[in-house]
C-alpha cells in the first residue's frame, strides 16, 4: 500500500482484527452493484470510501427529480443527462481516485451478466424480482455471493446469499412474489 493508502484508510487500519492484511484485501477486491438509486447510492459510498479496489456499476435509468430525495449521490445538475451509473461513477472518483470505478448501462440479463463473473461479490440493490432472481441464479452457477438488500416504503430486508452455504433467493422466496406489498424486494 502507498503512503496516502496508509494514511487514507488508517482509522479502519486501526480495527482490531482488520489492520493492513484486509485493507489490501479489500483493494484487491472485485464488488458489482447492480442499481445505482437509493440503495446503490450509499453502498458504492462506502465500498468506494472504504478502499473497494474495483467497483461495477450497473444501472440503465437516468436521474429523475424524484429521485433527489433518495438517490443521495445524483445531482439536479445529473437530471436527464446522464445514466445513474456515470453520474455515481464521476461522484465517486471525486471521492476516492485511487481506486478504479467502471459504469455500465446494461440490461440484466441470462446474457449480459456474463460480463461481471470476475467479481469477488455482488450488492443486490435493484428494484426489479425478475432481474434479482437472474443474478441470485447466475452467482449461484458462478459461486459469487451476493448480498441482497431491497426497500419498499418503511419494510426493509438485507441478507447475504453464499452459494453452497446459506439459502439462495429462490430458497427464500421460492414462489418468485412480486407483491408490492412485502417481500421481496
Amino acid at each position: 500500500m502507498s503512503q496516502n493508502d496508509l494514511t487514507r484508510y488508517q482509522r479502519q487500519i486501526k480495527i482490531k482484527d482488520f489492520g493492513n492484511k484486509s485493507q489490501i484485501k479489500l483493494k484487491h477486491s472485485k464488488v458489482t452493484v447492480f442499481g445505482c438509486g437509493g440503495l446503490g447510492c450509499p453502498t458504492a459510498t462506502y465500498l468506494a470510501a472504504s478502499g473497494v479496489g474495483i467497483i461495477n456499476l450497473v444501472d440503465f435509468q437516468k436521474p429523475e427529480l424524484s429521485n433527489l430525495n433518495r438517490q443521495i449521490m445524483h445531482f439536479e445538475s445529473d437530471l436527464n443527462t446522464n445514466f445513474k451509473s456515470f453520474s455515481l461513477k464521476d461522484k465517486l472518483l471525486k471521492l476516492n481516485s485511487s481506486i478504479e470505478i467502471n459504469a455500465f448501462t446494461e440490461i440484466i440479463d441470462d446474457k449480459s451478466i456474463d460480463k461481471f463473473k470476475d467479481s469477488d461479490i455482488f450488492v443486490n440493490c435493484l428494484d426489479n424480482i425478475t432481474t434479482r432472481y437472474i443474478i441470485n441464479n447466475f452467482s449461484i452457477k458462478e459461486k459469487i455471493p451476493i448480498v441482497h438488500a431491497g426497500v419498499n416504503s418503511f419494510y426493509g430486508q438485507l441478507t447475504s446469499i453464499i452459494p453452497d452455504c446459506t439459502p439462495c433467493l429462490n430458497c427464500i422466496f421460492p414462489d418468485n412474489l412480486t407483491n408490492s406489498e412485502g417481500p421481496p424486494l
